[in-house]
């Protein structure tokens, strides 16, 4: 990586709540594969297919970096939280060894040299314990962040026009309000991305990006908020494949998520290039 005076962003538009519509007084329903590392790896191609139909749309210069949102719970199985994988050391609970090696399989490579993946959060049990994304830059682990607030990453080796260090602070979550960006910087964005149920129990997903130059009187934070495949000023959508072959044959997004009002594993709502 290097210098970069633009920034280019991209949210994963999807449902990954549990089914809408359903009674209070139930306990939520989620949809996936029985096999833990079966719904990985069609979870995992479906994450690689959104990319990959992204990075045709994306700003191809090497000066515009590119972050790619997923939101949360993109990984979760179906009644159940994955089982965690333990750390060496005894050190917190980790995602699936074969998740992580996949992110990481799907952030190398010759188009992907500028891009940052936050691929969603996983959901590890038990009962949801752990809700981590994996923050991945080619084949370096950048972090981890809890996906019920987000977290504020610094990028080594990263660095804006003027030669300043950028930080990277991502929400993928389901459901919590945005804050605008909490820092010095003389420019600043914080990027959401949302999988859940609306509150009249339709499925929601959607993008918030705040952020510009440093506040002044009367600029405006709030550069994007759009949903629900809604049509918005400076954006595009790109939609994603509704089914992906996988080592047990075709699977189909509707036995991942259920998107209700819509068909297929959502769409990539590409962001214009933004000043850094």
């Amino acid at each position: 990586m290097g210098s970069y005076d633009k920034v280019q962003f991209m949210s994963w538009e999807l449902h990954t709540g549990p089914e809408p519509r359903r009674p209070e007084a139930e306990a939520p329903v989620y949809r996936g594969l029985p096999d833990q590392e079966h719904d990985i790896a069609a979870r995992l191609a479906f994450a690689a297919d959104a990319v990959a139909r992204a990075e045709l749309f994306s700003d191809h210069r090497a000066s515009t970096l590119k972050i790619f949102l997923g939101p949360c719970r993109l990984f979760r199985g179906a009644g159940a939280d994955y089982a965690p994988a333990p750390e060496p050391g005894g050190g917190p609970a980790a995602p699936p060894a074969s998740l992580r090696a996949g992110l990481r399989a799907m952030a190398v490579g010759a188009p992907y040299g500028d891009w940052v993946f936050v691929v969603g959060a996983a959901l590890l049990g038990p009962a949801g314990l752990h809700d981590i994304a994996l923050v991945q830059h080619r084949d370096h682990d950048l972090g981890r962040c809890s996906a019920t607030g987000g977290a504020l990453f610094q990028m080594p080796g990263v660095a804006d026009r003027d030669g300043h260090a950028i930080d990277l602070r991502v929400v993928p979550d389901l459901g919590l309000d945005l804050q605008r960006p909490c820092t010095s910087r003389p420019i600043s964005y914080a990027l959401y991305c949302s999988g859940l149920c609306n509150p009249d129990g339709t499925c929601g997903r959607g993008t918030r990006l705040w952020g510009g130059a440093a506040p002044l009187a009367g600029a405006p934070w709030r550069c994007v908020e759009a949903s629900r495949d809604a049509a918005h000023v400076g954006t595009e959508l790109v939609t994603v494949a509704s089914t992906v072959p996988t080592a047990l044959g075709m699977v189909s997004a509707g036995r991942l998520w259920n998107q209700a009002d819509r068909q297929g594993a959502g769409k990539v709502r590409m962001i214009a290039p933004l000043t850094l």
